[in-house]
C-alpha cells in the first residue's frame, strides 16, 4: 500500500451493556475466522461452489446474530480492530455499513486504510453487502479529496464489476490521480476487467510508464481488450518472481500461440539451470497452455517427490481426468520411485501442494494410452476438451474453484466485449 493518511481519533463506544456480551464475542470471533477460511477456500483446487456457499451461509448466520444486537456487536468488533486483521475488519465493516452511521463508517474506512490486511477486509465487506447499502458511500468516497478514498471506491467498483461511469475519465485526466500509483494501476486494471474500450487511450498512454505496477496492469488490460501486440512483453513477467508473476503466467500462456508457448517453455526450462525454483513455474505454465504434446513430459515429472502432485494437476487440467474418480491416487511416492536430478531437485521450504493428491503414475499412463487418440498436439485443451464456450460455461457453474477462475479468464479472452467474470464474488444470496 502507498502511504495512508494518519488515523484520527475515533469516538469510543460505550461500555458493554449485556450479560450476553461473551456470546457475541465468540460469534464475532467465529465470523472473522470463517471469513478467512472462505478467503482461502475460493482459491483452492479442491473446493467446489457448494463448499464456498456452505461457508457463506455460516458466515451470514454469524452476522445475523451480531446484527440482532448491533450496539453490543459493534463494541466487540470495534475493539477487535486493534488486531488489524482481515477477518476482524470484515465483521466490523459489515456492521458499520449496515448501521448507516457515518461515524462508524468513518472509523472502519480510516482503519481499513491502515494496511493491506485491513484494506482487504474493508473491501470484502463492501463487496459482500448489497449495492443498495454501499453504493451511496462509494459515491461519497469518489468525491472525497483523499486519493486513498478514491482508490477504495474504485477497488470496490472493480470487484463488484460495476462501471463507475464518467468519473473514470475525469480521474484519468488528473495529474494527482495519475501520480498515485495504486489508484492509477487499479483504474487501468478495471478498464480491462469491464472491457471499457472507450478508455483504451489510457491503457496505451500507460504502456511505457516508468512504474512497473502501472505498466503491468496497462499491459494486462491491453490484452484483455484484444491488443495482441502486448503479448510478447508478458514473458519477462513470467520469468521473474514478483507480485505480477502469477497474473502474467495465467494470462500469457492462454493468449500466446502454441508454437510460441512451446518456445517460452523451452526458455523457462533453460533458465531452471540457474534458477531451480522455476521448475514449478514450468509445470504450472504447461497446464495453463493446455498442449497435449507436453503430457508425456508431465508423466515423467511425476516421479519427483516435490513435483509429482503439481505435475498431476497440470496433467488433469489438460486431460480432464479426475484422479479420485479414476482411482489414480497413492498415499505418497516410494523412495525407490523417486528420480534424482539436480536440475529438478530443489524442494520448496513449505508444501504448496498440500491440497493436491499424489498420482498413481502407472494408472495415469494407462489412461493416457486409452485416450490419447482424442487429443491433437498443438491444440489447446482445458479439462479434457478443446477450448469452447459451452464447456467453459459448464465449468464456471460446477467446476472446482481454481477451474472456475481459469474458465472465467478464458471466456473473457474469447470475447473482447464481455467483462471478466469475478468468480470470487459471493455465491449465496445477498442480504
Amino acid at each position: 500500500m502507498s502511504s495512508m493518511p494518519k488515523i484520527p481519533e475515533v469516538e469510543q463506544v460505550p461500555p458493554r451493556l449485556s450479560s450476553f456480551a461473551e456470546l457475541y464475542d465468540l460469534t464475532a470471533g467465529d465470523a472473522a475466522f470463517l471469513w478467512i477460511l472462505r478467503c482461502h477456500s475460493i482459491e483452492q483446487p479442491h473446493h467446489e461452489s457448494d463448499d464456498v456457499k456452505a461457508l457463506e451461509f455460516r458466515i451470514q448466520g454469524c452476522l445475523d446474530f451480531l446484527l440482532a444486537c448491533p450496539e453490543i456487536a459493534w463494541e466487540i468488533c470495534f475493539e477487535a480492530l486493534s488486531l488489524e486483521e482481515r477477518g476482524e475488519m470484515f465483521c466490523a465493516a459489515v456492521l458499520a455499513f449496515k448501521s448507516a452511521d457515518p461515524k462508524k463508517i468513518k472509523a472502519v474506512v480510516t482503519i481499513g486504510l491502515k494496511n493491506q490486511d485491513t484494506f482487504r477486509g474493508l473491501v470484502d465487506a463492501m463487496v459482500w453487502l448489497p449495492s443498495s447499502v454501499v453504493y451511496p458511500w462509494q459515491q461519497k468516497l469518489l468525491s472525497s479529496k483523499e486519493l486513498s478514498h478514491k482508490y477504495l471506491a474504485i477497488t470496490v467498483f472493480a470487484e463488484r464489476r460495476e462501471d463507475p461511469g464518467e468519473i473514470l475519465e475525469v480521474l484519468l485526466k488528473r495529474e494527482d490521480c495519475l501520480e498515485d500509483i495504486l489508484l492509477h494501476a487499479r483504474i487501468l486494471r478495471l478498464i480491462g476487467e469491464l472491457k471499457l474500450h472507450a478508455l483504451k487511450w489510457a491503457i496505451d498512454a500507460a504502456g511505457r510508464h516508468a512504474n512497473p505496477h502501472v505498466r503491468f496492469w496497462a499491459l494486462w488490460s491491453a490484452i484483455l481488450l484484444g491488443d495482441t501486440r502486448a503479448i510478447p512483453y508478458l514473458f519477462d513477467y513470467c520469468c521473474q518472481p514478483s507480485e505480477w508473476q502469477e497474473e502474467a503466467i495465467q494470462l500469457g500462456f492462454r493468449v500466446v500461440s502454441v508454437d510460441e508457448g512451446r518456445n517460452w517453455i523451452s526458455k523457462l526450462v533453460a533458465i531452471t539451470q540457474t534458477q531451480p525454483d522455476l521448475a514449478r513455474i514450468v509445470i504450472h505454465a504447461i497446464g495453463i497452455m493446455g498442449d497435449p504434446h507436453t503430457l508425456e513430459w508431465l508423466l515423467e515429472k511425476m516421479s519427483y517427490q516435490h513435483l509429482a502432485r503439481l505435475a498431476a494437476k497440470a496433467f488433469c487440467i489438460i486431460t480432464g481426468i479426475d484422479l479420485e474418480k479414476e482411482k489414480a491416487t497413492i498415499d505418497s511416492i516410494n523412495d525407490e520411485d523417486i528420480t534424482n536430478d539436480d536440475e529438478w531437485e530443489q524442494e520448496p521450504p513449505v508444501d504448496p501442494d498440500e491440497n493436491l493428491l499424489y498420482p498413481n503414475v502407472k494408472v495415469l499412463r494407462c489412461l493416457w494410452e486409452q485416450r490419447k487418440h482424442l487429443f491433437t498436439a498443438g491444440q489447446r485443451y482445458f479439462i479434457g476438451e478443446a477450448i469452447n464456450t459451452k464447456r467453459l460455461n459448464q465449468i464456471l457453474q460446477d467446476g472446482y474453484q481454481e477451474q472456475r477462475h481459469a474458465a472465467a479468464l478464458e471466456l473473457a479472452l474469447l470475447d473482447i466485449q464481455k467483462p471478466l467474470i469475478n468468480t470470487r464474488l459471493r455465491i449465496s444470496t445477498s442480504s
